[in-house]
């Protein structure tokens, strides 16, 4: 419960409301977020994560990031982040991609997703 005695307190929290209001834009632009986990033909988090670097780039994607906990770039308006986490029996990629375009943002999850989960390492160690 609030105690509100006096005006002062209800004045500041209408005014801060107010300020709340105006301040907010007045279209809010929508993006969209897809993801999704699969296990790749590796038990490598490293050959993973070599997989997803070598897929965003035949992809074309560009500022591609390398990180020893990701890889992500961007194309066409749209980020796209992939991380490879340790499971029993081999890796499992985890695709992200995030656009205005919810159609293409589908498909380019759909695309990185097809083409990481038919990569095969054949140097070992995989």
């Amino acid at each position: 419960m609030f105690n509100l005695r006096g005006t002062p307190h209800l004045a500041c929290a209408t005014a801060m409301l107010s300020a709340g209001a105006l301040s907010m834009p007045a279209q809010a632009d929508a993006a969209y977020l897809y993801w999704t986990s699969f296990g790749v033909r590796s038990g490598s988090i490293t050959t993973c994560l070599t997989f997803a670097d070598s897929v965003m780039r035949q992809q074309s994607f560009t500022g591609i990031r390398r990180l020893p906990i990701e890889v992500s770039g961007s194309l066409g308006g749209m980020y796209a982040a992939i991380t490879c986490i340790a499971s029993p029996s081999r890796a499992t990629a985890v695709v992200m991609v995030v656009g205005d375009d919810g159609t293409a943002v589908v498909r380019t999850r759909d695309s990185l997703r097809d083409q990481i989960a038919n990569m095969v390492c054949f140097d070992s160690p995989c």
